[in-house]
């Protein structure tokens, strides 16, 4: 629900939240914002007492908290007891096992059922999607942190 009292910035932030956290329970949901809200009000006092107008403040509190689709998509992940490690497990996982049965299928195929070199199959069963993962984990939070 609304606060009348809050800055519009603060709280088209928490919307933009509220909207990233529907599918989660309504008690669960308002819990997150009014914690939310209660951290944002802390840092526009903390600007205010600075001789920030309230505008300002209310601005340079949303911008230091973060971008509110991170924040939401974290907070939705967290409560579904979801993480970006468990996601890059399962591609892992999935790619490894995509790689070793095409190349075994390959050697099968050629008429040899066994690889001559089963190091080309742990290079590309391991290294390239290693190289994905951490790849993409640099390029988020590259993008965390703008």
């Amino acid at each position: 629900m609304p606060d009348t009292t809050r800055h519009p910035a603060i709280e088209a932030f928490l919307s933009e939240i509220d909207a990233r956290l529907r599918r989660l329970p309504e008690a669960r949901r308002a819990a997150e914002r009014d914690e939310l809200a209660q951290h944002l009000d802390l840092l526009v006092t903390a600007y205010g007492a600075r001789g920030m107008d309230e505008g300002a403040a209310a601005r340079a509190a949303v911008e230091r908290f973060g971008r509110a689709e991170r924040i939401g998509a974290e907070l939705h992940d967290a409560w579904h007891g979801r993480s970006r490690i468990g996601g890059y497990a399962r591609f892992f996982a999935a790619y490894a096992a995509c790689i070793v049965a095409a190349y075994l299928a390959l050697f099968w195929s050629m008429g040899d059922p066994l690889p001559r070199h089963p190091w080309v199959i742990a290079v590309h069963a391991v290294l390239v999607p290693s190289v994905f993962i951490l790849t993409d984990m640099r390029r988020r939070r590259r993008a965390a942190t703008k």
